[in-house]
């Protein structure tokens, strides 16, 4: 059987968890768990956060605090 290398490029890395498109996508993703777990309404924001060095990132903010799991319960809306 044939070895198979791989050869990795960590720039390009950087560069893809970066990418516009993939901040645009976890921002959708994570107002989207927001709206299933009540909205602002019930006190969830979704959250943007800026790209850091490492990768893009997005959080859905309980501002009334999660005593009934509200957002474990609707993470399958970001997908």
């Amino acid at each position: 059987m044939a070895r198979i290398r791989v050869k990795h490029h960590s720039k390009g890395y950087a560069e893809l968890i970066r990418d516009p498109a993939i901040v645009a996508d976890l921002q959708r993703r994570a107002e989207r768990i927001a709206a299933a777990a009540g909205g602002e309404s019930e006190g969830y924001v979704a959250e943007p956060s800026t790209p850091t060095r490492r990768r893009a990132r997005a959080a859905v903010i309980a501002l009334r605090g999660d005593s009934d799991n509200a957002m474990i319960r609707n993470l399958g809306a970001g997908r």
